[in-house]
């Protein structure tokens, strides 16, 4: 009886120029596999035979890709199975699709703005936002949070994230009543501090990251390094499909205007104008870039890691060319080294 191989579904093969990946969506793990036994597992997804495979191969390559093979079912990267289970398993649909307009905001502040905020709440139950990050470029106060948390208890959101410069008042004591004022925050992240803390309350799904670099603008965004790579589902799927990064988003910069990136040039309106808004990011100028995918970059269509990153289209090596690799990325896909 023939015996046969495949992956799970949840495992996602990437090939690169020198080296390829299992990103495994399910486990949020990334394995580095060589291209030769990438293309042997091809061959298995396509229900071949793992005996016909093989009769390709001399007998010490037949050796390497049977210990292949068996590390991948140990680690719970595919099983064996015979012919008749094998079309019981169905491949992952790699569509991607999304119900909201607009999935994600960022938002700057340069003071606490209540108006602002208030025209952000309507905004977001307009367009049915899932995410909202806001970047606060001073120290925000815990009334501050309250108000916010209050502001978007009740709408769509999901989750936000909050950007804050240090003061302080940051210490052990104020996050002691982060079971009251939790809700909603998913990450805080506070810069331009004296030291370099995680504090972790896992009990409410919120992290507070206290860092040492200091920012006055939006510039620090863009970096691409393998402490920002994920492996999640959604974000490997939106990778394959769309902008890693720019897909389904809106900024607003501190003077309140509406932009792809807070760092971009275009502006589209603003939010004191919101009933212009939902016609706005609908249009195809706005949404230009959202279909830029890594495997249309140059360079980063040849990398391993392209699906488990995100994107830039402001920072490029070539500012004439709209598919030029991100400036901020040091990975060099031809020697798989970090520069």
């Amino acid at each position: 009886m023939n015996r046969y191989f495949k992956t799970f579904s949840n495992c996602i093969l990437v090939k690169g120029y020198n080296r390829s990946t299992i990103n495994d969506v399910q486990r949020n793990k990334i394995y580095i596999i060589p291209n030769d036994i990438y293309y042997v597992i091809e061959k298995l997804n396509k229900k071949i035979p793992i005996s016909d495979v093989l009769k390709e191969y001399d007998e010490e390559e037949k050796t390497i890709i049977k210990e292949a093979i068996e590390f991948m079912v140990e680690e719970e990267y595919g099983f064996y199975c015979d012919y008749e289970e094998y079309d019981l398993f169905t491949s992952l649909n790699t569509t991607y699709s999304k119900p909201h307009l607009i999935d994600n905001i960022i938002i700057e502040f340069g003071r606490f703005d209540f108006k602002k905020l208030q025209k952000l709440r309507i905004l977001v139950e307009e367009l049915k936002v899932r995410s909202v990050s806001f970047v606060f470029y001073f120290s925000i106060t815990e009334n501050e949070i309250n108000e916010i948390n209050e502001m978007f208890k009740y709408t769509t959101l999901e989750n936000f994230e909050i950007y804050t410069r240090y003061d302080s008042i940051y210490k052990n004591t104020f996050f002691e009543n982060i079971e009251r004022w939790k809700s909603k925050i998913e990450k805080i992240v506070i810069f331009n501090s004296p030291e370099k803390i995680t504090i972790s309350y896992e009990k409410y799904l919120c992290n507070v990251y206290m860092i040492l670099k200091d920012y006055d603008n939006f510039d620090f965004c863009g970096s691409i390094n393998s402490s920002h790579f994920d492996v999640n589902k959604d974000k490997v799927l939106e990778s394959i499909n769309f902008n890693s990064c720019l897909n389904k988003k809106l900024a607003i910069d501190r003077e309140g205007n509406i932009k792809n990136c807070p760092v971009m040039r275009p502006i589209f309106g603003n939010i004191r104008n919101i009933s212009e808004i939902k016609d706005i990011v609908k249009s195809r100028s706005f949404k230009k870039l959202w279909k830029i995918k890594k495997d249309e970059i140059s360079i980063c269509k040849d990398c391993e890691f392209r699906h488990v990153c995100t994107d830039c289209r402001v920072y490029i090596e070539d500012t004439e060319d709209l598919y030029s690799k991100p400036s901020k990325c040091g990975y060099n896909p031809y020697t798989n080294e970090w520069g």
